[in-house]
């Protein structure tokens, strides 16, 4: 019973009716604050915002290498086409051999004709369509390679590319004043693999529609 009263006086006394309810400070310091804890804002676990960070900070550096000059641009571009062109090489020699291979197993009896023609005719083409297809197949395999020994700057040639078609296609004679007099100077810019190359190439676009427009006003 000693005990038991001494609790119960060593607990704070109640406040009175109606008067203004306060609680020590220190209990209100050891209470958490619910109305921080709700209004605190949603935020991202700190691994994906670290990654966000390093992602938003990084993004410039790669749009800034994707990024490449027109003088680049020619240069890339001339080393692509060499690579093609290389690749083409090989790729016709497997082919060549390929299908020299399966031709020299097969029997050949020149009195039964191949939709009626001799079979060494048909054997022939066969060699030369063996020999195209390397020509093709060549190219695919040598700008598949290129872009992967150039990751840094294929997505950029991609869009130089385009905009160099765009340039091509805006600034070209009319097609409709095509003619054996008066042909079209490198219709598609193949030749072109430098500024200057594209300036001569304007002013040869310049001087055929021109010419053209003098021959036809010759022809009224």
């Amino acid at each position: 019973m000693t005990l038991l009263a001494s609790r119960l006086l060593s607990r704070p006394a109640l406040p009175a009716a109606g008067s203004a309810l306060r609680w020590p400070v220190a209990t209100l310091a050891a209470r958490p604050h619910l109305g921080f804890i709700a209004q605190r804002p949603l935020t991202t676990p700190p691994g994906q915002t670290q990654g966000s960070t390093t992602a938003a900070s990084s993004a410039p550096v790669s749009e800034e290498h994707l990024d490449v000059s027109w003088a680049e641009f020619f240069r890339l571009r001339q080393q692509r086409r060499l690579t093609e062109r290389l690749t083409m090489v090989p790729t016709t020699l497997a082919t060549l051999s390929l299908g020299g291979t399966y031709l020299l197993e097969k029997e050949i009896d020149p009195t039964n004709l191949i939709f009626g023609f001799d079979p060494m005719m048909i054997y022939g083409v066969a060699m030369v369509g063996c020999g195209l297809a390397g020509v093709l197949i060549g190219p695919v395999i040598g700008g598949a390679l290129w872009k992967l020994t150039h990751r840094r700057h294929s997505r950029s040639m991609e869009h130089k590319d385009l905009e160099f078609y765009h340039h091509i296609a805006a600034n070209r004679a009319d097609p409709s004043q095509h003619s054996f007099r008066n042909p079209i100077p490198d219709f598609y810019g193949e030749k072109i693999n430098s500024l200057s190359d594209y300036r001569k190439w304007l002013r040869k676009q310049k001087a055929h529609m021109q010419k053209a427009a003098f021959h036809v006003g010759e022809e009224a």
